[in-house]
């Protein structure tokens, strides 16, 4: 495969000032704070039997991508970190252009996004937690254990690899605008419905992507 363009964070990259005091000194900088990230042009020389290769064609910024670059990577202590880059960017949508030798569920073309529908499966983690089995793979108990190759790749790259377990199948003539916020939309529309139906009113605590659109949903219906 040709190379292509990757946005990635080195959280072992040493945080050269104070990001705050930088406003206030004139003599720094503040976009040199941001040495910890870094765009290269990468490749891919594997692509497992499970795996699809996706293009990307639309992504937008998560949260997580904001505390990520903010806190240069770094997690509390008691919290472990899977080591290496960090590839930014889940909130997407893309062309899948190349299949893993035993993917069955799609094919070259299909417009699709990603999510963690079954971790454990596409991870090859066993056995199967029941998070997993419930179709609740953003909270798989077995996370810990699982292990990312070097050419996995983010939605701010050109190019990236997932398991077909994390992938989903959109309509082919799907707005990419849209599309990217299907992860977003889920996690509110599973919210929605946790909500007792004789509610009359209703307690939003943070109103971020998700919140944004819980609001949407509750008007609507």
């Amino acid at each position: 495969m040709e190379k292509f363009r990757c946005l990635y964070l080195d959280p072992s990259i040493e945080e050269p000032f104070s990001l705050e005091n930088s406003f206030y000194n004139k003599t720094l900088n503040p976009l040199d704070w941001f040495n910890h990230l870094f765009e290269e042009e990468v490749t891919i020389t594997k692509v497992n039997d499970g795996d699809v290769v996706i293009k990307v064609v639309g992504v937008t910024i998560c949260n997580t991508d904001i505390y990520e670059i903010l806190n240069r990577g770094r997690r509390k202590k008691n919290v472990s970190r899977r080591p290496g880059k960090i590839f930014l960017g889940h909130e997407l949508v893309g062309v899948i252009v190349r299949l893993g030798n035993n993917v069955e569920k799609f094919k070259k073309g299909d417009l699709v996004c990603i999510g963690d529908f079954n971790t454990c499966k596409a991870f090859n983690i066993e056995p199967v937690c029941d998070s997993c089995k419930n179709g609740k793979g953003i909270v798989c108990t077995h996370k810990n254990r699982r292990k990312f190759t070097s050419q996995s790749y983010g939605g701010f790259s050109e190019f990236l690899v997932r398991s077909e377990q994390q992938v989903f199948k959109l309509p082919s003539g799907f707005d990419h605008q849209s599309a990217c916020l299907v992860e977003p939309a889920a996690l509110a529309h599973y919210c929605f419905r946790k909500i007792e139906r004789n509610a009359s009113n209703v307690l939003l605590l943070g109103c971020g992507t998700i919140g944004v659109l819980l609001v949407r949903l509750i008007r609507y219906y």
